[in-house]
């Protein structure tokens, strides 16, 4: 489609292409991914395949160390969560508090 050319929505279609990612087939972890790092400046987390892919867990675990060792606190949401009202809203704010925020 976009190597169509021009047409109505090519903007969007070009946007959109940008936040796919291959491999991500929850459309809950698309949404809180979205969610949490379009325009907010955040990394995205890792998915399903950082657990199968054994070099690319050990990375991630190594960089949690780095960030805990750096003084961040590190959230992670599972699917569980996503499917408690608010559960993932919860946790970030619980997070934010402890580190000295006082907002809403």
């Amino acid at each position: 489609m976009i190597r169509a050319g021009r047409r109505i929505g090519i903007r969007k279609l070009r946007e959109a292409r940008t936040l796919i990612r291959i491999g991500s087939t929850s459309p809950q972890e698309t949404a809180l991914r979205l969610a949490l790092t379009t325009g907010t400046g955040l990394p995205a987390y890792e998915g399903g395949y950082h657990r199968t892919d054994r070099r690319r867990w050990a990375k991630d675990i190594d960089r949690y160390q780095a960030y805990t060792g750096a003084g961040w606190r590190v959230v992670r949401i599972t699917a569980e969560h996503l499917r408690r009202p608010g559960e993932p809203a919860r946790r970030v704010r619980e997070a934010l508090r402890q580190a000295g925020w006082r907002g809403a």
